[in-house]
């Protein structure tokens, strides 16, 4: 007996997939105290009782409203190393924090690797 396969939507596949990787690499990220000092309105709101912590509003909320998740995995030499448009922060008088900035202001968005 032979069973037609079903077509696969791979499209669809692939977004979906996209959007588990993106997940987990946020997650990966995820770090109380700077996800914390970069939201004062989630910090309050923990401090209120309306949320357990810092990762509860994240998953919650944060991640769909594409909030920060903070640096926890994070190598900023890797990250200068990984991507040539910013080789030229490592001349700077302070590269780390360079790399940090750009990360969180523009890296993660755009999905940037640092490995």
């Amino acid at each position: 007996m032979f069973f037609k396969a079903k077509s696969v939507d791979t499209e669809h596949l692939e977004s979906e997939l996209d959007r588990l990787k993106a997940k987990v690499r946020a997650f990966s990220l995820f770090d109380e105290d700077d996800y914390l000092d970069a939201n004062p309105d989630v910090r309050k709101a923990v401090q209120d009782g309306a949320y357990k912590d810092g990762l509860t509003h994240f998953r919650n909320v944060g991640l769909k409203e594409g909030r920060f998740p903070g640096y926890g995995s994070f190598n900023w030499e890797l990250y200068l190393s990984s991507h040539d448009d910013l080789a030229h922060f490592k001349k700077e008088s302070d590269p780390e924090a360079i790399a940090r900035r750009h990360f969180r202001e523009a890296g993660y968005r755009e999905g940037r690797t640092f490995s």
